[in-house]
Order: structure tokens, then sequence, then C-alpha cells
């Protein structure tokens, strides 16, 4: 049980943005929305209805909602017992700061939460964007339209925020120490490399916390609405705009680490070719070539080879396809539309 307990404890660090309390909101809301259907009848809807247990996204609001948090608890301590000390005092220090940006981020991003649960609230009440399907959260159903409006209150406008803000926070932290340090430039080799690609890596993980969510609701959204509507074109739009922030988010965290790489490669492979240019010299020189200056010769080439191949752009394959998960829904739809109007 202390295993389990110790295993499920929310890292000290994040736990003003998200905790296994969290988790147990998701799994409570299950039952609570099942009794409701229950009584207002609307499990399984007819005729092109979509009812509790036939609307896809719900399920999958329900499902991030269980286990993002416990994807973020397990990343968190993850990176601490791969990171030496050094660097994970260092994260944690810059991820407590707080600095001017959270201070105007922070605002836009609940506020942005709660017109989204504004507009869906309007939609369900037939007000906006009337959809032609009966369904199980409209608010015909009562009892169902006043819980849900409570749990996706507390997701646009609570849960969903606090996500974004500690994604921003995280990429900033691992942005401000993913770099080589002035002071060890100049030193052969770079000890820390394979440190700074983990911390990288952990920022992607955290990324993915939020594109594969994305993926997962649009996915839903275009299956459940199945018809161009404003809901489908604004969710495409968002979609679109998610994944070019979230490559923008992987460029931003990897800026300082590019720079310092960069001046690191610039710095020893000038040294490398001053020293090569001068074992030529002594050949040309010379006349004659001993195995010393040949040893000497190779080594320097295998020591220029191995730093030219740092790469500046850690895991940018992964970071690509981690961004533009989101739009996949979106480019499906499209795919779809042109093969039906061809085929016509």
């Amino acid at each position: 049980m202390k295993k389990i307990k110790k295993y499920l404890e929310t890292p000290s660090m994040i736990r003003k943005y998200m905790s296994i309390q969290d988790t147990i909101i998701g799994i409570f809301i299950i039952f609570i929305l099942i009794g409701c259907g229950f009584l207002d009848k609307n499990w399984i809807l007819s005729n092109s209805g979509k009812g509790l247990f036939q609307h896809l996204n719900i399920w999958l609001f329900i499902v991030i909602n269980i286990f993002q948090p416990l994807h973020f608890i397990a990343s968190y301590k993850s990176i601490t017992r791969k990171i030496s000390k050094e660097f994970s005092s260092e994260l944690q220090k810059k991820f407590l700061t707080d600095n001017i940006f959270y201070s105007l981020i922070t605002p836009l991003v609940y506020s942005v939460g709660f017109i989204v649960f504004l507009y869906n609230s309007l939609q369900n009440a037939g007000v906006l964007n009337h959809l032609p399907f009966d369904y199980w959260d409209n608010i015909k159903y009562g009892l169902s339209y006043l819980v849900s409006r409570i749990y996706k209150f507390y997701l646009y406008s609570w849960y969903f925020p606090r996500v974004s803000i500690l994604v921003l926070k995280t990429i900033y932290s691992i942005a401000e120490i993913l770099k080589i340090s002035e002071h060890k430039i100049k030193r052969y080799p770079f000890e820390e490399y394979l440190e700074l690609n983990i911390l990288c890596n952990f920022g992607l993980n955290i990324l993915t916390a939020l594109s594969v969510p994305l993926l997962a609701l649009f996915s839903g959204t275009y299956l459940v609405h199945n018809r161009i509507d404003s809901t489908v074109i604004f969710g495409g739009l968002i979609s679109f705009g998610s994944s070019l922030f979230l490559l923008f988010i992987y460029f931003l965290m990897i800026k300082n680490y590019r720079i310092s790489v960069l001046k690191y490669k610039n710095h020893h492979i000038k040294l490398i070719d001053q020293e090569l240019s001068s074992v030529y010299d002594n050949i040309i020189n010379d006349g004659a070539v001993n195995n010393s200056i040949l040893e000497k010769s190779k080594y320097l080439e295998h020591i220029k080879q191995k730093i030219e191949t740092i790469d500046a752009y850690p895991l940018l394959i992964k970071a690509i396809i981690t961004s533009f998960l989101p739009t996949i829904p979106m480019l499906i739809k499209i795919l779809q539309v042109i093969f039906e109007y061809i085929s016509k």
C-alpha cells in the first residue's frame, strides 16, 4: 500500500497544477454520468442520436482526465532520477520562479477555457450551432445537461488551463537550462551531452501530453458531428494552430541549446583544423610520414567527425511528429471530402 501511495504521490514542484485528485475526479464522474443517463434514459439514442454510450468525445475527455495526471506524475518523477542533482535542482528552481510572462498568460489561458465552456453550453442549450441530431447532454435531458455543465466547467475552465500552464512552465524551465554552459564549451568531451538529450526528450514527452489528447478530441469531434459545421471548421483551425504552436514551443525549448552547440562545434573544429594543418605542414616540410604523425592525424579526424555529428536540433523528427498529431483528423476529413467530391 505504501508503494502504491508513493508511486501516486504528486511531485511537490507540480502539485499546484496537477495531482492524483484529478484522476479521482475522472473516475468518479463515470458513475455520476451513468447514473444520470439511467434517470434521463439517454444511454442509447435511436435515429442517429448520440447517447451517453454512443458519444465518443465525453469518453475521450474522461480517459484524458484519468490518465494524463498519471503521465505527468510519472514523467516528473522519472526525470529527477535520470538527470544529476545539479540539473534537477536547477529545473525545479526555474519552474518555481514566476515572471511577468506567467502573470500575463495565466488569465488569458483561463479566459479561453471559459469561452470554450460557454460556447459548448450555449450549443447544448440550442442557442448556437444547433445540431441536427439528438445527443445525451442537450438541454432536454435536464440532469445530464446540468452534470455535464459542471464537469465541462471543471475541464475547460480549470483542468485544461492548468495543464497548459504546466506544459508552458516546464518547457520554459527546460529551455533555460538546455544549453552548454560557457565554462564547459572549451572542454572535450562534453560529458553532459546525454543529460541534455534526456531533458529534451522529457520536454517532448510533456508536449505529447498535449498533442495526443488534442488528436483524440479532434478525432472525436469529426466522428460525432460527421458534417462540416462551425464546430468542425473551428476545430480544424484550432488543430492546425495547435500543431504550429507545439512546433514553435520545440524550437523555443532548444533555442539556447542550439546556440551553445554551434559555439561548441565551431570552437573545437577550429582547434582541430589548426592542429591538422600543423600536422600536414610537418609532413610536407619533413617529406616523410611516421606512424605517430599518422595516428595523430587519424585521431584528430575521428574527434572532428564525432563533434560534427552533434545535432543542433535534437530529436527533430520526434518533435515534428508530436507537433502535427492534432492535424491528422483534419487531414483525414479533407481527404474524405475530396474523395467524395471526385466519386460523384
